[in-house]
């Protein structure tokens, strides 16, 4: 078994039980499971442009992407929380777990601000 089969075949173990695979771009014309529903965004190519179809359901996946990668994102960028510099186990339980609360107080701060502004 070639490297290239080994991580596929990690792949398909982590898709099993799922019934759909929201995936980016960058997953492009790979193949997935049986039985699991390809969500993966479409790629325009060379010399062919994305239709309107395409479009809206690339839309239509962000959209429902996004609610998982959000989180992930802010916390990257706000809080900056992409890498550990603590060492033990419990430190860094300790850390993500102020990490999540924190994103939870900017999540309602950053609500509230948009309520007041739909308000308006």
């Amino acid at each position: 078994m070639s490297f290239d089969q080994f991580i596929l075949q990690k792949q398909y173990k982590k898709l099993r039980g799922d019934v759909a695979g929201f995936r980016d771009k960058g997953y492009f014309g790979t193949e997935l499971p049986q039985g699991v529903r390809d969500e993966t965004m479409q790629r325009a190519v060379r010399g062919r442009k994305l239709n309107g179809g395409e479009q809206r359901r690339n839309r239509r996946i962000f959209r429902t992407r996004s609610k998982g990668e959000r989180p992930f994102a802010v916390i990257k960028e706000v809080f900056h929380g992409g890498v550990t510099f603590v060492t033990t186990l419990a430190r860094v339980h300790l850390r993500n777990m102020f990490t999540r609360i924190a994103f939870d107080l900017y999540q309602f701060v950053t609500s509230a601000h948009a309520a007041r502004a739909r308000a308006l």
